[in-house]
């Protein structure tokens, strides 16, 4: 199998634009744990994860309803954005190498990416490997399984991106 480098830095300066905005922001705290990543990071990736379940309805297999992939595409832009957000924590490049892979149901790689999150409570050494070298292929993989590709994931995050630093300026996001 050939291997194949997925690089989403493009994420890692947009954060810190957003998060530099959100700290000039009164009554916004900001992470200072030093030593592992935030329970508020880990619950924010869970969250997010489960979005995409909610978006994708993934969990209602006896459902009829049609799926609204601009609005999974989006959800998925926001893990994105926690990806980002912990990676910057962490103080690492969003860069990975994947194999070709062969797409699994989303499901399985749903309960994949929730073990995984979990365990970033260890020190950020740990934690860095488990964002870089597991987090990072198992969530390219679930964007593939949902039928996106990359460059879908990097149009939906810089639109959702752009519109959050908008509403944030013109003072929508309330304390």
């Amino acid at each position: 199998m050939n291997n194949k480098v997925i690089d989403f830095t493009y994420a890692l300066e947009k954060q810190k634009t957003f998060s530099k905005l959100l700290e000039d922001k009164k009554g916004i705290k900001q992470p200072s744990d030093i030593y592992n990543v935030p329970y508020s990071f880990i619950l924010g990736l869970n969250s997010e994860l489960y979005e995409i379940v909610n978006a994708a309805k993934m969990h209602k297999s006896y459902s009829k309803e049609k799926i609204d992939r601009d609005h999974v595409i989006e959800e998925c832009a926001d893990l994105l954005s926690w990806i980002g957000n912990t990676a910057n924590f962490l103080e690492v490049k969003l860069i990975t190498e994947v194999q070709e892979m062969q797409i699994t149901a989303p499901e399985v790689i749903v309960v994949s990416l929730n073990d995984k999150i979990n365990r970033l409570t260890w020190k950020k050494r740990v934690a860095r490997y488990t964002l870089t070298d597991k987090i990072l292929p198992l969530f390219v993989e679930l964007i593939y399984s949902l039928g996106f590709d990359l460059n879908d994931l990097e149009e939906a995050y810089h639109k959702k991106m752009d519109k959050n630093i908008l509403e944030l300026e013109q003072g929508i996001w309330k304390n």
